[in-house]
């Protein structure tokens, strides 16, 4: 009898718990952003760099957002066929950085990243550049 007193509220407290997980926030907009970095010359030191510091901008700045499926790191490679198509979407023709907003799996809003390259060889000045630029698309 001692358990089944015990049990009843655990079970009503787990019921409660559950409850906000629910269809009503199953239906509230999923966004995200995508931080791509694009590349189409294999891995010369100079892109190799460029994505290393971006990928280390990003995780040392927006850990939590990655941890909680608010942003995602994705490099691309376009000289593949199923890729292509990123060079006409965003215009591009060297490599490049853009952040895409994604609500309910469509993009609503991109940036190209489009002055990474005025950072040459200086850490810094790039990751600060990335940081910079992501957090403000991100508040936008």
């Amino acid at each position: 009898m001692l358990k089944r007193i015990l049990i009843l509220p655990m079970m009503f407290v787990m019921t409660l718990a559950f409850a906000g997980a629910g269809p009503a926030s199953a239906s509230a907009p999923q966004t995200k952003t995508v931080v791509y970095y694009f590349s189409s010359c294999g891995r010369c030191a100079a892109h190799s760099g460029a994505e290393g510091y971006t990928r280390g901008a990003i995780d040392q700045n927006f850990a939590h957002e990655i941890m909680d499926g608010r942003m995602e790191f994705q490099s691309t490679d376009t000289k593949k066929k199923e890729n292509k198509h990123f060079l006409k979407d965003y215009g591009l023709y060297t490599e490049s950085v853009v952040l895409s907003r994604v609500a309910d799996g469509k993009e609503v809003k991109f940036k190209n990243l489009d002055q990474i390259w005025k950072f040459g060889g200086r850490e810094d000045a790039f990751k600060k550049y990335i940081t910079d630029e992501t957090a403000a698309f991100m508040g936008e």
